[in-house]
């Protein structure tokens, strides 16, 4: 399978906040967590919540670390509303995996000038994203 790889230089990465209210939360490896998990993945990366996609899709996937590499977004209630994972290679190289979003906070960011600006630019082919 191809994929697109985007690189950038060797630096540190400058931390952006995310909206008032919102909040990166590391997983934590309760069932709980995995429940939200399969939930907000089923609202558009997997057909269904059956928790072996858990399994196949992060505890089993090489190069991921689900204590360190897997996390969310909470809204101001602390409801888990995003996902994302990174996988890292041992030779530096690696990837964001399984990035999903429940509907009405997908909504919100594409409504967004900037992820507007940003998608488009991804639909005409180009390798990188646009700041």
């Amino acid at each position: 399978m191809q994929q697109l790889m985007m690189l950038r230089p060797a630096a540190p990465v400058t931390p952006r906040p995310l909206p008032a209210g919102y909040a990166f939360v590391p997983f934590g490896g309760t069932q709980a967590e995995i429940s939200d998990w399969l939930t907000v993945c089923a609202a558009g990366l997997l057909p269904n919540t059956d928790a072996h996609w858990f399994e196949d899709s992060i505890r089993n996937y090489p190069d991921l670390d689900s204590a360190r590499d897997l996390f969310f977004v909470t809204d101001a209630g602390g409801a888990r509303i995003a996902t994302s994972a990174a996988v890292r290679h041992a030779d530096g190289t690696g990837y964001i995996h399984m990035v999903g979003a429940l509907p009405p906070a997908a909504a919100r960011a594409s409504d967004t000038p900037c992820w507007r600006t940003r998608w488009r630019n991804c639909r005409r082919g180009r390798a990188r994203l646009s700041r």
